[in-house]
């Protein structure tokens, strides 16, 4: 177990005696050191104009004013020249001329031509075009012929091979087992599967067996109910080896009431 401490407590008499002494000792310490302190005038960067100032600068403004006028007095007047300009009557003229004067240069300088007879580069072909064409494409027939005798026959190994019965079980189950068919089966799916798959147990289980008889039918083979055994005579036929009523008896044996 550990005591705390209480560091916070109520100052006592002689911690305010102390403190008031300090302060004593304090204030007396800053007024000495003040003694060697320079006095110094604070400089305002930043005042609003006085009225002098506010003089002034109209009187300025007045000066200004009288020099541009003064100085606008030895300013020479000249005039304005516009380099873009709309053309003349002469310059309209001159232009036709200068037109007619080409014309007439040109046609001059066409005297001077020499008749050319243009030549089609791109003509139709010629009979012997079309022979040896024919010849080439006989000639390519014979070398692709004989070519082909040098050709190695190969068997095609194909790659793509059909799906065994395992694969097709597999995709069975998975159809069946997927019911929302998003190609993913969830727990959801297996759930759902399950349900349909007691289900169809149970209707199996109260069914009857695959070609067996309905309940309460004869078995198959056995005799309806009533009907003689197999073998046995049919109800009121003699016995096997008695001849029948009023029949002729049997090679060997004597009749009945015979000596």
């Amino acid at each position: 177990k550990v005591d705390v401490a209480v560091k916070q407590r109520l100052p006592t008499a002689e911690d305010i005696v102390a403190e008031a002494t300090a302060e004593d000792r304090a204030a007396e310490v800053l007024q000495a050191a003040s003694k060697g302190l320079s006095p110094v005038k604070t400089a305002v960067k930043q005042r609003l104009p006085t009225l002098d100032d506010i003089k002034e600068e109209a009187s300025a403004e007045e000066r200004a004013a009288k020099i541009l006028q003064d100085a606008s007095k030895n300013l020479t007047k000249t005039d304005t020249v516009v380099r873009q300009r709309l053309p003349t009557a002469e310059d309209i003229q001159a232009e036709a001329t200068f037109q007619d004067r080409a014309a007439e240069v040109l046609q001059a300088a066409s005297q001077g031509l020499k008749k050319v007879e243009t030549v089609e580069r791109h003509r139709l072909p010629t009979v012997d075009d079309i022979e040896a064409e024919a010849t080439a494409e006989q000639k390519a027939a014979q070398v692709l012929k004989a070519a082909q005798y040098r050709l190695t026959r190969v068997e095609p190994n194909e790659k793509g091979v059909l799906p065994t019965h395992a694969d097709i079980m597999t995709e069975k189950v998975f159809d069946a087992v997927d019911t929302n068919k998003d190609g993913v089966i969830s727990m959801d799916d297996f759930a759902q599967a399950a349900a349909r798959s007691g289900s169809t147990e149970g209707a199996e289980a109260g069914a009857p067996a695959k070609g067996a008889p309905p309940k309460g039918a004869p078995a198959k083979g056995a005799p309806a109910k009533g009907a003689p055994a197999k073998g046995a005579p049919a109800k009121g036929a003699p016995a096997k080896g008695v001849p029948a009523k009023g029949g002729p008896p049997k090679a060997g044996v004597p009749a009945k009431g015979a000596p």
